[in-house]
């Protein structure tokens, strides 16, 4: 079962921070999980908020800034964070998020990526199917993951995801996740990577679904609780 680092190991330095990132590298995940989204001037950053008096960083969003506008506020670029993740051998999941001109952010951020990483340690992953459908068409190499939130997508035949955005990969919310569902989508063929899981408990639920890994804000202790189980 692999271990993902949600935003990095979060719980140890800022989410999405370069800090949080090396530290969940040294931990030793699987992979780390990238929130991206555009600048103005179309420079790939990571943060998960678009608004920066979310981020309690100034007014404005950062899709309507220049990356020198932003880049000593302690949003990290793309490329910044694949660097650290290069000689290492974590994956990285990509998180695209929603913005204006999505179809040419999924490609500006796809197309950087597979420029630093090799396609075999990329998961292209999202909310958004208008992304999943653009990345369909112009990166079939990489893996590409359909992120599902609502328990509504219980529903939903398992093929359809395949067939319509062409992903191989399922990232369910953990909470209506069943072991039911992990099989079904399992028998057809596809990865499945829970989130979010961030207790003993949550792991070990996770275990017994028998899904091939999970997103955690903890990825230290998460860690630690794998190798005692193994």
């Amino acid at each position: 079962m692999k271990i993902y680092a949600h935003r990095g190991a979060s719980l140890e330095a800022k989410e999405n921070s370069l800090e949080a990132f090396q530290k969940a590298l040294e931990i030793g995940v699987d992979g780390i999980e990238i929130d991206c989204l555009l600048t103005k001037d179309k420079i790939p950053v990571v943060t998960h908020y678009d608004d920066l008096s979310i981020l309690k960083l100034g007014k404005g969003l950062v899709s309507k800034k220049n990356w020198e506008e932003i880049k000593d506020l302690g949003i990290p670029s793309l490329a910044q964070v694949l660097e650290l993740v290069r000689p290492t051998k974590a994956d990285a999941v990509l998180d695209i998020k929603q913005q204006p001109l999505m179809f040419l952010s999924s490609l500006t951020i796809a197309g950087l990526t597979q420029e630093i990483l090799p396609a075999q340690r990329i998961i292209l992953s999202s909310f958004y199917t208008r992304h999943l459908l653009t990345l369909r068409a112009r990166f079939r190499e990489m893996k590409r993951a359909i992120i599902l939130y609502h328990p509504v997508f219980r529903l939903v035949p398992p093929l359809i995801f395949d067939k319509f955005y062409g992903v191989s990969v399922i990232h369910p919310f953990l909470k209506w996740t069943t072991t039911v569902l992990v099989q079904k989508w399992k028998q057809k063929g596809f990865e499945v990577n829970v989130w979010l899981a961030n207790s003993p408990e949550e792991w070990e639920h996770c275990q017994k679904m028998g899904v091939d890994g999970f997103f955690t804000d903890d990825p230290r202790q998460a860690k630690l609780w794998l190798m005692k189980k193994n």
